[in-house]
């Protein structure tokens, strides 16, 4: 399985993903400050509703962006490295090779699924802990015992991103596989993402755990379908 998956990333670079991913941290970043400036630029509301004042406002804002900028990532990623590669001409090599056809497809899952998680809990701990130092340094808000509440709180909602945005990618994948489409793997991402940011907007911002849950049992399933199909590709000589 290693050997696998050495050949994956021997195959595909990941220099783009990770330009991206830069890219997107940054962008996290500046919509970090963006928000924080919320109350200045708006006075009255802020007067009237204190939590545009709040470091919460500001966390619970990045935390939505952050779910659906990975969800997406990660339903790119999965259309290079699945999608894709059972869909043109380089699917008759991957019939060629003299392994198991499920152990190839689990070895670009767990490539994936490892880019995925690692680039989501590298790029929210980066976004956060700048944040937190700066405002520690520099007040915007200037609300120090809140900040360091809020601060600790976002450990594991940036594991929750990392989880759901693997998910939603898992599922994005089965659904272009089966349509043969990459495009139709990115606006599905774009969907599920969408709905997820709304459910997070209910009650303490977290989303349910019986969501998250729903999306594993159907990740699961979608996948294990893909398998048995990969595998009858050998069989029908594809």
């Amino acid at each position: 399985m290693n050997k696998l998956i050495k050949l994956e990333f021997k195959r595909t670079s990941i220099s783009r993903y990770t330009v991206s991913v830069a890219l997107m941290t940054l962008m996290l970043v500046v919509m970090c400050y963006f928000f924080a400036f919320v109350s200045k630029m708006k006075p009255d509301d802020a007067v009237s509703n204190n939590f545009l004042a709040s470091y919460e406002f500001v966390f619970t804002m990045v935390h939505l962006l952050s779910l659906a900028s990975f969800s997406i990532l990660s339903a790119v990623i999965f259309s290079k490295f699945v999608v894709e590669s059972y869909h043109n001409e380089n699917v008759q090599l991957l019939m060629l090779y003299p392994v198991s056809r499920i152990k190839v497809f689990l070895a670009k899952l767990i490539v994936c699924v490892s880019l995925t998680i690692i680039y989501a809990v590298l790029s929210q701990t980066v976004v956060y802990l700048l944040f937190f130092v700066s405002e520690s340094l520099f007040p915007i808000l200037n609300q120090p015992n809140s900040l360091s509440v809020q601060f600790m709180a976002q450990f594991p909602k940036v594991l929750e991103v990392a989880i759901n945005a693997t998910l939603v990618g898992m599922i994005s994948m089965a659904m272009g596989f089966n349509l043969k489409s990459i495009p139709t793997t990115i606006i599905t991402a774009i969907i599920i993402s969408a709905i997820l940011c709304n459910v997070q907007t209910v009650g303490d911002g977290s989303p349910s755990i019986y969501i998250s849950l729903l999306l594993m049992v159907i990740s699961v399933t979608l996948s294990s379908k893909m398998a048995k199909k990969i595998d009858k590709f050998e069989l029908r000589g594809a």
